[in-house]
């Protein structure tokens, strides 16, 4: 019997590489380069490139895939691999390897491609793993509460949102969770790409580290959209921000924060970086609650 590795790495993989080369040469991306960029030879990109994505797209609904969500981890792989940051792409994939194991997806394609013995539990374990740690409780119920919206999708800003907390008293990178491949905008919806994980989103995660070192009671940060919307509703809201723009880097973003007192920055961007607002509280959860008032308030706006 194969195991569920096997499954991913001779089913799942397969097809997604299909879908990811199809996606880099929407971008423009000569065959040679997809090659270099997936690490597989140019005559695999002719034969990736030579398959209809959407009889992929189909045959991965039929195995019980959300097509919404097989999009976003294409997208978010994409942006990984034309970024250059492979080690993000690959710590991509095994996080979504291991959600759609725990979610039982990969068990239903390895009951159909051969027997599994009745009763087969060993994927469904996962699950257990993981429950007991606050941080990534807390990002899953934030990530609860913001689905749960109907308008918070349209505060995704372009680069897409991701939301971070760290441990009480966290010291370095390995102590603070994200979303990997962020959470992104699938319609009127949004979806995580990946569960929570440590070690992730070294953005967000590097400026909440030192924010957290110079106000040990926040904790947590997101990034949404930035326009003039947006800081009118936090003036409203009573939400103090402070602004930058240009060549700042996240130490300069956090102590900018901190020093002025603030639970929000307004980036406004520099060359080639779009304008983004950094939300900043206590937890992942009061952070989804802010980010809901917003959207709400957006949302009517937009409608007066």
């Amino acid at each position: 019997m194969k195991t569920p590795y096997e499954v991913f790495s001779g089913f799942v993989m397969p097809r997604l590489r299909v879908l990811v080369a199809h996606k880099l040469s929407s971008r423009g991306a000569s065959q040679h380069k997809i090659a270099r960029l997936l690490g597989v030879s140019q005559a695999a990109v002719n034969r990736y490139l030579s398959q209809d994505p959407r009889s992929i797209y189909r045959e991965l609904v039929s195995r019980g895939f959300a097509s919404r969500e097989i999009e976003a981890v294409v997208e978010a792989l994409v942006n990984h691999l034309a970024g250059g940051d492979r080690e993000s792409y690959v710590r991509l994939l095994i996080s979504v390897f291991n959600k759609w194991l725990i979610e039982g997806l990969i068990c239903e394609v390895h009951e159909s491609l051969e027997h599994v013995p009745k009763g087969c539990k060993i994927c469904v374990e996962f699950k257990a793993l993981g429950v007991g740690d606050p941080v990534l409780n807390d990002l899953n119920k934030a990530l609860e509460m913001l689905r749960a919206s109907p308008n918070v999708a349209q505060l995704v800003p372009e680069v897409m949102m991701n939301i971070a907390e760290c441990r009480p008293g966290a010291r370095s990178l390995a102590d603070v969770a994200a979303f990997p491949g962020r959470v992104v905008r699938v319609g009127k919806t949004i979806t995580n790409v990946a569960p929570p994980a440590y070690g992730v989103s070294r953005h967000l995660a590097s400026i909440i580290l030192r924010i957290h070192r110079e106000a040990p009671n926040l904790r947590a940060i997101a990034n949404i959209r930035l326009d003039d919307r947006v800081l009118e509703i936090l003036e409203e809201l009573g939400i103090q921000y402070v602004e930058a723009k240009g060549a700042v880097d996240e130490e300069d973003l956090a102590l900018l924060a901190v020093r002025s007192e603030a639970n929000a920055v307004a980036y406004k961007g520099g060359p080639g970086l779009e304008p983004v607002t950094y939300l900043i509280s206590t937890d992942a959860p009061s952070l989804a609650e802010l980010i809901i008032r917003v959207a709400e308030r957006y949302a009517g706006r937009r409608h007066d």
